[in-house]
């Protein structure tokens, strides 16, 4: 590619940002431009916690939206070399392209056709259809072209919106959300009572009655370019119109649409070929896997039965004899489902085609039953059977029932699991995302990963499996602290942190720990964050601590599942001095801002393997072999890592305590950044790397 052209471009976007930006995040917003303007398929950007990764995004995507608005386009050359056969100014690295005006896409046309641009000179003007040998690759864009941004939580998707605020592009955005976060009408949430798919279900029935859904005749209310959850519940509350379907209609007339991991499949078509950037994308793979899993239990199929056989004894004389055929086959799936709970042991995994073969799906055209309960409304009617006889908490069982005979059909044995656990519930659980993702290459434009901790990529591999080689990119960035204000320490302590839940040893274990934490704290000022393996682990240290009355130089405070204050309590003492213990893999392990005095360290117990328990786990390292177990703990561990630098004059130390850490095996897994930081030692000494930021304390 050429240079000038990439400088051009970079400096361009430099005069976009509201303040002085640092040369990696400049670096990553051009990238993320050039890749958007190439038309390359699948971009997977790394950069690390606290370098502005999301501030780059949003002026790299948004330079992209202007450009498209606009219709002119930096000229941009994938892996070109200059063509000597062209003429002079075809080389020149000044010349604009100009975009003929465009339509929106039509999804069934060839992907391979030919873009044709024009080239704009002062003397000249060119139409020219791109080739091999220029390997110019602009694709086409409408100029209602969309982009989709995902992250995890509304919080981050609200941080997102908050810094598109102090940029100066002028966009729409629109924030999509469940009824669960949107519904304002009490009078359906009361009978809802927290159940989800009650709500949803209520919502869909009553929407015509529904004063808020009347409202919404006009958005002439909504008069802001820019609503994020709190804003669309605001101005919808004030208006008394509903949020829910004001943010879908929004969503229409918006530039970018905001949306939670979970509701992008269902979301994305909606649109034709969006754009889709996922944040903080490490979170994206599991977070996907989570939504397509699904369950069923005895209890849920016994209530079935009886609401689907009340219903046929009410109505058997007034309903057609194809009603009643599709009720015959629901309730033979139902009962077929029952059987095999009963006589399956519990733990086993169960052949999927062998199961669907022996309940007899295979004999039924299961995608005509499922449109039948869609399109028949008998969603609603054997719902207000089984409301009406039974408690509202089982309300959900018809609906659970639904999504997992669909799911079953739909899924295949190298994508899921399924098997009967414990509590007489069978369990379809997705183990890759090979069918998700391909829905993504099929129906973006451009799909964009960024995030800080990505590696080990092992799951995005499977894009890389799935595009072209010059439709997929990886690209890392450095950190932006210098190596003197970060450092890593791998202390091989004879410490046995590969212990099961009973360990022979676990008092001597607990002892060693303390004395590590008394040694180390005794050095650090400020804040230390300590992560252990596991909460059973970490209540077990708890008690140990409690027993013996030990005693810490620093304020102790232990995380808790149902504690939200614990960390806001340990930042109002930070400052003085404070240890707070938590897990990695907890809330507390990614995604909070631990800048500056929060942690001036951040220590890790242990190697934080998951539970090989899990069946889950199991068949996706049987699949991907046993480093995929290392990529995902390391990942893990990466993400507890970041905690520790925020921004650009943060500093502190990073204390790895398992000899495991120093092995080949996982020393290469962790971020490039943290490569040349490494200093292994068998056990912890005094280390005087605060020295130089004492007159900073």
């Amino acid at each position: 590619m050429n240079k000038d052209i990439e400088e051009k471009i970079r400096e361009r976007i430099r005069l976009q940002y509201p303040f002085p930006p640092y040369e990696s995040q400049l670096d990553l917003s051009k990238d993320i431009y050039m890749s958007l303007a190439q038309g390359i398929k699948v971009s997977i950007f790394e950069s690390p916690t606290g370098t502005g990764k999301s501030y780059a995004l949003i002026e790299g995507a948004l330079n992209y939206l202007d450009d498209i608005k606009s219709n002119t386009l930096i000229k941009v050359k994938q892996k070109c070399q200059i063509d000597n056969d062209m003429p002079d100014w075809f080389n020149e690295p000044d010349v604009d392209l100009k975009l003929n005006p465009l339509k929106k896409p039509n999804i069934n046309e060839n992907k391979q056709q030919k873009k044709h641009v024009k080239l704009i000179d002062d003397d000249a003007l060119f139409d020219y259809s791109s080739s091999e040998e220029t390997k110019i690759n602009l694709r086409g864009q409408s100029l209602n072209d969309k982009i989709i941004y995902c992250s995890r939580t509304h919080s981050q998707l609200k941080q997102f919106i908050n810094e598109i605020r102090r940029s100066k592009h002028k966009v729409r955005v629109s924030t999509i959300g469940s009824r669960q976060h949107l519904c304002v009408n009490q009078s359906i949430l009361s009978k809802a009572n927290n159940n989800v798919n009650k709500l949803n279900h209520l919502c869909k029935s009553h929407k015509k009655q529904c004063s808020y859904y009347k409202s919404l005749d006009t958005l002439e209310q909504y008069t802001q370019e820019i609503f994020d959850i709190n804003d669309l519940l605001t101005v919808s509350k004030k208006c008394q119109s509903c949020p829910y379907y004001a943010a879908k209609e929004l969503s229409l007339q918006a530039d970018i649409i905001c949306t939670p991991y979970q509701l992008l499949m269902e979301s994305i078509d909606q649109y034709i070929e969006p754009i889709i950037i996922v944040d903080e994308a490490h979170n994206f793979g599991s977070a996907l896997l989570q939504t397509e899993s699904c369950e069923i239990s005895l209890n849920q199929l016994n209530i079935i039965v009886g609401g689907i056989d009340d219903y046929r004894k009410k109505y058997h004389q007034r309903v057609k004899a194809k009603t009643l055929y599709y009720l015959n086959q629901l309730l033979q799936i139902c009962k077929s489902l029952i059987d095999k709970i009963k006589t399956k042991q519990s733990g086993n995994l169960i052949t999927l085609i062998d199961f669907m073969v022996e309940i007899g799906i295979p004999k039924l055209n299961i995608i005509k039953l499922i449109k039948f309960v869609q399109n028949k409304d008998m969603r609603q009617r054997i719902n207000g059977f089984i409301d009406s006889s039974q408690n509202v908490t089982h309300y959900s069982s018809f609906e659970c029932f639904c999504k997992f005979i669909s799911q079953l059909i739909l899924t295949s044995q190298k994508e899921s699991i399924l098997y009967i656990e414990k509590s007489n519930t069978m369990k379809l659980s997705k183990i890759n995302n090979y069918s998700s993702f391909q829905t993504l290459i099929d129906k973006s434009r451009n799909l964009v990963f960024l995030g800080g901790t990505l590696q080990p990529l092992n799951e995005f591999e499977i894009f890389k499996e799935k595009v072209d080689t010059n439709e997929f990119i990886f690209k890392e960035y450095p950190h932006i602290i210098s190596k003197d204000r970060c450092q890593l320490l791998i202390i091989n302590a004879q410490l046995d942190y590969s212990f099961k839940q009973k360990n022979e040893n676990l008092n001597q274990l607990m002892n060693q720990t303390n004395s590590l934490i008394l040694d180390i704290e005794k050095c650090i000022p400020e804040g230390i964050v300590i992560f252990m393996q596991t909460y059973t682990f970490l209540e077990q240290f708890k008690q140990y601590t409690k027993v013996n009355n030990l005693q810490f130089k620093k304020q102790v405070f232990f995380d808790e599942k149902q504690n939200s204050q614990i960390l806001d309590k340990y930042s109002e003492v930070a400052k003085k001095g404070a240890i707070l213990l938590s897990v990695v893999g907890g809330s507390l392990s990614e995604g909070i801002n631990f800048s500056d005095h929060l942690a001036r360290a951040v220590i890790i117990f242990g190697v934080p393997y998951p539970n090989l328990d899990s069946f889950e786990l199991k068949e996706q390292i049987n699949i991907n072999g046993n480093q995929y177990y290392d990529n995902i703990t390391m990942r893990a561990v990466n993400q507890c890592i970041g905690r520790v630098i925020r921004h650009k004059n943060d500093y502190g130390l990073l204390f790895l305590i398992d000899k495991r850490f120093s092995e080949d095996k996982l020393r290469t897994k962790f971020s490039t950044w943290l490569q040349n930081r490494i200093t292994i030692q068998n056990d912890f000494k005094e280390t005087n790397f605060f020295e130089s930021f004492k007159q900073i304390l």
